[in-house]
């Protein structure tokens, strides 16, 4: 908010995107980590404008895949 960026992405162990939705305004755009279909759908319901996705098959940097 103090560089009047364009906007944010957040994680699942940031605020939450309702929180952050609110803090930047609907003029922003807000990004949210999804891991599974829930935290996708909170994200939509959380008016988020995109979700990045993380890892989607386990590989030998990423174990903790589901």
């Amino acid at each position: 908010m103090a560089v009047d960026a364009a906007g944010v992405h957040i994680g699942q162990s940031d605020m939450p995107a309702r929180i952050a939705r609110k803090l930047i305004g609907d003029n922003k755009i807000l990004g949210v980590s999804a891991s599974n279909i829930e935290e996708a759908m909170q994200a939509y319901k959380d008016d988020a404008n995109y979700l990045g996705v993380g890892a989607m098959f386990i590989t030998d940097t990423k174990t903790d895949a589901r």
